[in-house]
């Protein structure tokens, strides 16, 4: 239903756009993982760079693995199995148990990430494409549920720190479970910078099921001038406070690989989906002729909210529960 909250224009968690369904959901979240990857990896030359450092160099390090012998009067350096064995470990087992540390990290999300698909909305059929894996069958299950039993729920919480308070909110997109009473069938789950920019990305996603694909934006990945600005909006800060320092820490942290990383996997997430062939045929055009059209019930509460309460300057966060303050009775047909 309407939210008289301006939608926003795009969004980077707004993977695919046609005239039929938009793809929502992606890999975020990405970059702190990829940060906290890339840390280990800087920490894991560590050691063979202080071993370099302590024995003078490469030739020193080599130096190392040999001693000092005496044979037929004359002293030579001899290669010492020992030492060689105890420096060629010291100098690459860090490297190669925190960089297989990260394999088996970059594996298990990719692996992660293909277990599930991006949730699609059919604005010609008024229906959404849930998937969750399924650990028993192994296997990727999916269901097309429709629009009007989507739910949308917005939350938020405040923090404050030495440098200042700041709020961080997330919007959760699911369906009720029809097998466990309370529980969602399926869910999507995204950051936001506060409950109003939550509420705008789900208008964004409403605006396009009722009103059309050009009512939005197009598909936008994520930049690092996104990803700057998305920082600034969430601190309260001026684009040009955001500084040299935090340019450099950036910089050397990990978040230009995080960003790329996103996108390489979220790209693979849309071909994952074009595998499965039911949701291929689901998500063509079809005819208008054949397009579903919101129920009455939609149509009684808009009507309302836009005549009542919007009209006073409120929104849906404001308004309550509507079902109570506004109940809907079904038109009855005459016999």
């Amino acid at each position: 239903m309407h939210t008289n909250i301006a939608p926003l224009e795009s969004h980077d968690v707004l993977i695919e756009k046609t005239d039929s369904y938009i793809e929502v959901g992606g890999a975020g979240g990405m970059i702190f993982q990829t940060q906290q990857m890339f840390m280990l990896f800087l920490m894991s030359l560590g050691v063979p760079i202080y071993l370099l450092w302590s024995f003078g160099g490469v030739i020193g390090f080599i130096d190392a693995f040999y001693r000092e012998e005496k044979i037929n009067g004359i002293w030579v350096d001899v290669l010492d199995p020992i030492q060689a064995f105890g420096g060629i470990g010291g100098f690459f087992l860090p490297l190669l148990g925190i960089w297989l540390l990260l394999y088996r990290v970059h594996v298990h999300a990719r692996k992660m990430l293909t277990q599930t698909l991006p949730v699609r909305f059919n604005r010609q059929r008024r229906e959404v494409m849930f998937s969750r894996w399924n650990k028993e069958k192994k296997c990727t299950e999916y269901r097309f549920f429709p629009w009007e039993s989507v739910c949308a729920m917005i939350g938020q919480s405040s923090a404050m720190t030495t440098g200042g308070v700041f709020t961080t909110a997330s919007l959760l997109i699911g369906i009720n479970s029809d097998e466990k009473h309370g529980y969602f069938w399926g869910t999507l789950q995204t950051g936001a910078i506060s409950k109003v920019h939550a509420a705008s990305l789900w208008e964004m996603i409403r605006t396009y099921m009722e009103d059309g694909p050009e009512y939005i934006g197009e598909p936008s990945p994520l930049t690092y001038k996104g990803l700057k600005q998305q920082h600034c909006e969430a601190y309260d800060i001026d684009e040009q406070e955001f500084g040299f320092w935090r340019h450099f820490w950036w910089a050397i942290n990990g978040t230009w690989l995080g960003i790329w990383r996103i996108n390489h996997e979220t790209k693979k997430m849309k071909q994952n989906a074009e595998t499965f062939e039911e949701v291929v045929a689901w998500s063509k055009p079809i005819p208008e002729s054949q397009w579903a059209k919101p129920s009455d019930e939609l149509n009684h509460y808009n009507e309302i909210l836009d005549r009542i309460d919007y009209g006073q300057g409120r929104t849906l966060l404001d308004v309550g529960d509507i079902r109570v303050k506004y109940p809907y009775s079904p038109k009855k047909l005459p016999k």
